[in-house]
């Protein structure tokens, strides 16, 4: 609601235009009531309103993941859709301070590196979708400007535009992995040193700085590395284990771009390098493997 009032100011400067696009989960009772309250505020902000509707059988086909995974899937591949439709050249998401913090801790949890850890963007280019390794590559831009702000003005923001508001019941379900976090987890650390959701938070963009220098570094040593579409042995022995390891992720991730590849993967495409045994295979999934041959890696 702060996001659709904030979008209407900057309409009312002529900044920007906007459109309002709402994903129906049909996960619990109050999900119909939710919709007629998005459509009542398209009529109070005079905004287009798109409603749509998940269906579980798409939700269900999203084998591997959990429910909460396989609904933001689905959820983002809707807005993209909506988006492409509409000819919008980005997609407006109101993501705050305690929602970044939410997500470092879970990237933390997970054993993320320093991309994971530096959490959302303000701004990103998303590949859509991402989790699928036979469909085709598009990409849309994510645009979260509230990222920083803390979620307390983010709710007096939405409680002073006079737009209705619908509290989604399943933000106190506790067997979501965020939910857990927003109410066990966040209140302790809060607890212990007032201002650390905040602190957590604010840490994303210190680290958001230390991975794009890494990438930076990280493309010079994969140019220097690479001969046609493989990666020579003799240049990966040179760098640093650290260094090799990024360099094998960011090569495979340029021609697989939707396989998320493990850390144990990793290390042990970096263990063939080291040992430089001819004609070994590694397999890294969906049918995919890394070999060596004559001093060169390739991806088959």
């Amino acid at each position: 609601m702060a996001l659709a009032w904030i979008l209407a100011e900057l309409r009312r400067l002529q900044l920007l235009t906007f459109s309002i696009a709402h994903i129906h989960h049909g996960q619990h009772d109050n999900a119909d009531l939710a919709a007629d309250a998005v459509r009542e505020i398209g009529r109070l902000l005079d905004a287009r309103i798109t409603v749509h509707r998940l269906h579980q059988r798409d939700i269900d086909a999203h084998s591997g993941v959990g429910l909460e995974e396989a609904m933001r899937r689905e959820r983002y591949l809707a807005l993209f859709r909506i988006a492409v439709e509409q000819g919008a050249d980005c997609i407006a998401l109101a993501h705050h301070q305690t929602d970044q913090a939410e997500t470092i801790l879970l990237h933390l949890m997970r054993g993320a590196g320093v991309d994971g850890l530096a959490g959302m963007r303000e701004w990103e280019v998303r590949r859509i979708p991402w989790w699928d390794v036979s469909a085709e590559v598009t990409e849309i831009g994510l645009w979260r400007p509230l990222i920083s702000q803390p979620e307390r003005r983010v709710a007096d923001i939405a409680a002073s535009s006079g737009l209705p508001i619908v509290e989604d019941p399943t933000n106190s379900d506790p067997s979501f992995r965020r939910n857990a976090i927003r109410h066990q987890v966040l209140p302790v650390l809060e607890g212990i040193s007032a201002g650390s959701v905040g602190s957590v938070a604010r840490s994303a963009e210190v680290i958001a700085a230390d991975a794009e220098l890494l990438e930076h570094l990280t493309r010079q040593a994969l140019a220097v590395c690479t001969r046609g579409d493989g990666l020579l042995r003799s240049r990966l022995m040179v760098l640093s284990e650290a260094m090799q390891k990024r360099v094998i992720r960011r090569w495979v991730a340029d021609r697989l771009p939707m396989l998320e590849l493990t850390s144990d993967r990793i290390a042990a495409i970096s263990t063939l390098v080291a040992r430089n045994r001819g004609g070994a295979v590694i397999e890294i999934g969906s049918g995919h493997r890394v070999t060596i041959r004559d001093g060169r890696l390739s991806l088959d």
